[in-house]
C-alpha cells in the first residue's frame, strides 16, 4: 500500500494540498506496516527459533547466527543492487521515484505468497508452534497482579501488564542495555549520514561504508559460535558490549580534545573518517553482542511470557531512537553534530553498565531454572486431567493418586 501511494505520489507533485495527502496517507501506511514487521519479528526471532530448537543451545546459535547473517546480507544487497539499477536507469528524479515504487511493489506481491507459504509450512512442521503454552505459577502469579489494572484500564491494560512482567523478568538489566544501544547516531543512518555530506564525505565512500559495516557484522555473527565455546552467552554479552564501546571512544575522543582540550585535530572531514572507520570496524562486536542478547532472552524468559518482554524491549528501543531524533532537531547545526556524538556515547556507555550489572547478579546459566518450569508443566497437567496432588512442585518429585493406585512423576 505504502508503496502505491508512494507511486500516485509522484503524479502530484504541482499540486500541493493532494501532495501532502498522499504523503501522509503513505507515512500512516508504511506506519501500520513496520508494526506488524516489528510483530512478526519478534515472533520468529525471540520465540519460534526458540522453540524450534527446543533445549539444544548449540542449534539455537546456529539458528540465531544464519537468520542474522540472512538479514545483513540483505541490508547489504538489496540497497546496493536497487540503487545501482536505478542510477543506470535513469537520472531523471521523478523517474525512478516511480520506477522504484512500481519494482518494490511487484517485490512484495511476488514474494508474499512464497513468505506465507513457508510460514505455514515451518508451522506445520514443527507442532510446537501450534500449541498454546501453558502459563508457569511464577508467570501467572505476575499477571494476577497486574489483572486489577487490566480489568479498570481495557484499553491501555495489556500495555501496562507487558511493563510490569518486563520489570518482574529477570532479563530487564540485560534488556535494558541493549535497548539503550539505540540511543546513538554513531550507527549506520540518516542522521550520520546528513553530517558526514555537510563535512564533504563523498557519497561513494559514505555507502562503501554502510556496506562494509554490514560486511563486518556477517563477521560478528562468524565469530560468535566460537566465542560461546569459551564462555558462557552472559559472558560474551558482557565482553563484546565493552568492545563495541571501545571502538567508539576514539571517535568520541577527537571530538573531546579539539573541543576541551584545544588541540587542532584537523578539518571535520578528518573527523569524519575516523566516525567512519569506528562504527563500521566496531560492528563486529555490536552484532555479537546482539545475538547474545537475543539468545538471553530466547532461553531465560518462560515461553509465555517471551513475546510481552520482547515487544516491551522493542518498545524502548523505538523510544531511545525517538529521543535522539529529538535532540537532533534540537541540535541541528553541523557544528553542534559533537553534543549527539556525546549523548550517544553515553547511552552505549550506560547500556553496558547496564548488562554488566545483570551479568554480575544474574551471570549462571538457568538450568535449573529450566527444569523447575518442565516439573511445573507436569504439575498443572496432572490437575487439570483431575488427578489428586499430594506434594506441590518445586520438590524433587510429585505423587498422585488415580484409579490405578500411586503413580509418581
Amino acid at each position: 500500500v505504502a508503496s502505491a501511494l508512494t507511486l500516485c505520489t509522484s503524479f502530484f507533485m504541482g499540486s500541493e494540498h493532494t501532495l501532502y495527502g498522499l504523503l501522509g496517507a503513505t507515512i500512516a501506511a508504511s506506519v501500520v506496516a513496520q508494526f506488524f514487521a516489528n510483530t512478526g519479528t519478534i515472533a520468529l526471532e525471540k520465540d519460534w527459533v526458540a522453540v524450534i530448537a527446543k533445549d539444544d543451545t548449540e542449534g539455537l546459535t546456529r539458528l540465531n547466527a544464519w537468520l542474522r547473517r540472512i538479514d545483513l546480507m540483505c541490508k547489504f544487497l538489496a540497497p546496493l543492487g536497487f540503487g545501482l539499477f536505478l542510477q543506470i536507469l535513469t537520472e531523471d528524479r521523478a523517474t525512478r521515484i516511480q520506477i522504484g515504487s512500481v519494482v518494490i511493489l511487484a517485490w512484495n506481491l511476488f514474494t508474499l505468497g512464497p513468505e506465507l507459504y513457508i510460514a505455514y509450512s515451518i508451522y506445520n512442521v514443527v507442532p510446537p508452534l501450534s500449541k498454546k503454552q501453558r502459563k508457569t505459577q511464577a508467570s501467572e502469579s505476575a499477571v494476577d497482579r497486574g489483572q486489577k489494572v487490566c480489568e479498570r484500564v481495557p484499553v491501555i491494560g495489556p500495555f501496562l501488564q507487558g511493563w510490569r512482567i518486563w520489570i518482574q523478568s529477570e532479563v530487564m538489566g540485560t534488556s535494558l542495555g541493549y535497548s539503550l544501544l539505540y540511543g546513538t547516531v554513531l550507527a549506520p543512518g540518516p542522521l550520520i549520514t546528513a553530517y558526514l555530506k555537510t563535512i564533504s564525505i563523498p557519497e561513494g565512500i559514505v555507502g562503501a561504508s554502510m556496506g562494509l559495516g554490514a560486511v563486518f557484522g556477517l563477521v560478528g555473527t562468524v565469530v560468535f559460535p566460537y566465542l560461546i565455546k569459551c564462555c558462557s552467552i552472559p559472558a560474551v554479552g558482557f565482553w563484546t558490549i565493552w568492545l563495541w564501546a571501545t571502538s567508539l571512544a576514539p571517535a568520541v575522543a577527537v571530538f573531546f580534545v579539539s573541543d576541551c582540550m584545544g588541540l587542532n585535530m584537523g578539518s571535520p572531514k578528518n573527523r569524519g573518517y575516523v566516525i567512519l572507520i569506528c562504527v563500521t570496524v566496531g560492528r563486529v562486536w555490536l552484532w555479537a553482542f546482539d545475538l547474545a542478547e537475543t539468545q538471553i532472552m530466547q532461553e531465560w524468559v518462560p515461553t509465555d511470557r517471551r513475546g510481552r518482554v520482547a515487544g516491551t524491549q522493542g518498545s524502548l528501543c523505538t523510544l531511545w531512537t525517538l529521543v535522539v531524533y529529538a535532540l537532533a532537531v534540537a541540535y541541528h547545526e553541523p557544528a553542534q553534530f559533537q553534543i549527539l556524538v556525546y549523548v550517544s556515547f553515553g547511552f552505549v556507555v550506560i547500556g553496558a553498565v547496564c548488562h554488566s550489572l545483570w551479568f554480575i547478579t544474574h551471570g549462571s546459566y538457568p538450568a535449573a531454572d529450566e527444569d523447575y518450569m518442565n516439573l511445573e508443566v507436569q504439575f498443572l497437567e496432572l490437575k487439570e486431567d483431575g488427578k489428586e496432588v499430594v506434594d506441590d512442585p518445586p520438590d524433587d518429585h510429585a505423587v498422585v493418586f488415580d484409579e490405578d493406585g500411586l503413580e509418581e512423576i
